[in-house]
């Protein structure tokens, strides 16, 4: 086996089949991120292709890295810079959903407006019992009825009615 070095940092570099010019370290640094850079289209497809074909596997470990790791998260979301361009975008989708859904913006604005005032008091999750809570319209169109739930019972009670929607049409 023949002895070759790094053009870069002179290391011994172990290769059986070619002569190679950089070793693994000097290779990244130097093509990584060009090489990236112009296959990123592909790599981008590929991960989301993983992505989805995995997603049984990469959700539980999405989810244990939030739970241990929620102060960091929180703490990284404040600190990201907030550009004029997504206020203004933000804006933009707000108005568009506005109008794409009148009723469901103006049962979420009663309640909103009946909370400040006084006329409507925040409860504890009809679940669990934990004090924070969401209040959560099953109709739109009567939304002085309000089911008190935590965001974790939220967000778990609209992917059951998912669930059973796809049963219901299967």
């Amino acid at each position: 086996m023949d002895r070759y070095y790094c053009k870069a940092c002179n290391k011994e570099i172990y290769r059986k089949k070619e002569k190679p010019e950089y070793c693994g370290n000097c290779r990244e640094k130097r093509y990584g991120k060009k090489w990236y850079l112009n296959n990123k289209k592909g790599v981008l497809m590929r991960a989301k292709q993983y992505y989805v074909e995995n997603k049984e596997h990469i959700l539980p470990r999405i989810r244990i890295y939030q739970e241990e790791n929620k102060e960091k998260i929180k703490k990284k979301q404040r600190e990201r810079p907030r550009t004029e361009k997504t206020r203004r975008l933000n804006i933009i989708n707000r108005k568009i959903h506005n109008k794409r859904h009148p009723v469901r913006c103006k049962a979420r604005n009663w309640a909103s407006r009946q909370r400040k005032i006084g006329n409507i008091i925040r409860k504890p999750c009809v679940i669990c019992g934990n004090i924070k809570t969401d209040a959560h319209h099953e109709n739109y169109n009567f939304p002085f009825w309000i089911l008190w739930i935590c965001t974790y019972h939220h967000i778990w009670y609209h992917s059951m009615r998912k669930e059973l929607n796809r049963v219901d049409k299967a």
